[in-house]
């Protein structure tokens, strides 16, 4: 058995980061490696450092700040990592400046290489199996012209192949338990959970969808569909390029979220955009608030993004209750948002279908996302049905007017 250690150590600056937040540490893949095992070590209390790898000919994996060490290996690999034979040449550890302190941030990341293959981890055990259910045309009590039906889904998901708490059979399980027909699984830079979806979507008879969260700092978007890796280091345009490309759909996620709304130049705008997050069941995001979360001045969501309204040009949507005209202020963005978004009479605001926001929980859902077509050709008209499918579960009709 032959070892060798590669090991990074330093300081990263609040002017290491301006000056480029994406950072690669090199080291060397010799031929006969069967394994690589990467460690990092910073203090988590002071700040955040993104995690990933990049092989000699291809791109190995990302888990963002929700591990401190990854393996890759020829038959197996940390979730968010691509297992496969290990190219010999330069190898780099992908490490993203995420958050550094005025004081700056020290760290330490350790790389081992080895001939010999590790046991893989243990499989996590899979959830019990879920009854038969009966068709979507007899669970879905919803008015439907002609042959068309309703379908309860999430369009925005995790598992631990990112910052998910739950394994991909584990979320298939809980999206049955919540009476979903579908669901996208759209883990943050990577696709390693997408070979394991349409086994895992046969055992429990949902349709899980194959997506990715390109995610940057100055904005995040799902791109759905089998379409391959889509490189979060290029260009926005880039992004959207690669999905019409391999036939795959892009969507702008919470556009207005605070510190992770939308910032990033498009030449080619998206039709599409999220309209629902969990985080804007806290009327506090995307306002002035105290705390580092809260700093910007944004449209207030539930008055500019997930009302159930009819898109009009008249006046600005009155306040939340508690927030003065001035907070709700609209910023310059890139997005063809309406200036006006008017609360529809009829129809109170609801979530498009039952999920837990950013990731699955084992405790009752708490929000969804949807997506709707944003390019300005029209209004968008949406509508939510006059009851729910079932506790906490509604879902979006969305129709275009011109």
């Amino acid at each position: 058995m032959t070892v060798t250690t590669t090991v990074h150590r330093g300081r990263w600056s609040l002017g290491d980061r301006l000056e480029l937040m994406l950072r690669e540490l090199p080291f060397e893949v010799t031929p006969g490696a069967a394994a690589v095992t990467v460690e990092l070590e910073f203090d988590r209390e002071q700040g955040v450092l993104d995690l990933g790898c990049l092989g000699a000919d291809a791109f190995r994996g990302w888990s963002g700040g929700a591990r401190d060490t990854y393996t890759v290996a020829v038959d197996w690999a940390t979730p968010g990592y691509l297992k496969g034979e290990l190219e010999p040449g330069l190898w780099h550890v992908l490490l993203r400046l995420h958050r550094i302190p005025p004081g700056g941030l020290d760290y330490e990341v350790r790389v081992t290489t080895s001939t010999t293959r590790p046991a893989p981890l243990p499989p996590p055990a899979a959830p019990k199996p879920v009854g038969g259910r009966p068709p979507a045309r007899e669970r879905r009590d919803i008015p439907a012209s002609g042959e068309m039906l309703w379908y309860a889904g999430d369009f925005h998901s995790h598992t631990v192949h990112s910052d998910g708490a739950l394994t991909v059979p584990e979320l298939a399980w809980l999206a049955c338990d919540e009476g979903l027909d579908f669901l996208a699984v759209t883990d943050h830079n990577t696709v390693s959970h997408h070979p394991e979806l349409p086994a895992v979507g046969a055992r429990y008879g949902i349709r899980l969808l194959p997506g990715q969260e390109v995610t940057r700092d100055e904005g995040h978007a799902n791109v759905f569909g089998d379409t391959g890796w889509v490189d979060f280091r290029q260009p926005a345009d880039s992004w959207y390029q690669h999905a019409r490309t391999h036939g795959g759909v892009m969507s702008l996620n919470h556009p207005l979220g605070s510190d992770c709304a939308w910032r990033l130049p498009l030449a080619d705008r998206p039709r599409h955009a999220e309209v629902w997050h969990s985080g804007w069941f806290d009327r506090r995001w995307g306002r002035r608030c105290p705390g580092p979360r809260h700093g910007g001045l944004m449209s207030s969501p539930s008055a500019a993004a997930t009302s159930t309204a009819t898109a009009t040009t008249g006046g600005p949507a009155p306040p939340p209750p508690g927030c003065s005209p001035k907070t709700t202020a609209p910023q310059p963005c890139s997005l063809p948002w309406r200036p006006g978004v008017r609360r529809s009479p009829r129809a109170p605001v609801r979530p498009c279908c039952c999920g837990s926001g950013t990731n699955f929980s084992r405790s009752a859902p708490k929000a969804p996302h949807s997506s709707a077509p944003t390019d300005g050709a029209g209004s968008s008209t949406r509508t939510a049905p006059p009851f729910p499918l079932r506790a906490g579960c509604t879902v979006w009709k969305v129709t275009r007017t011109r």
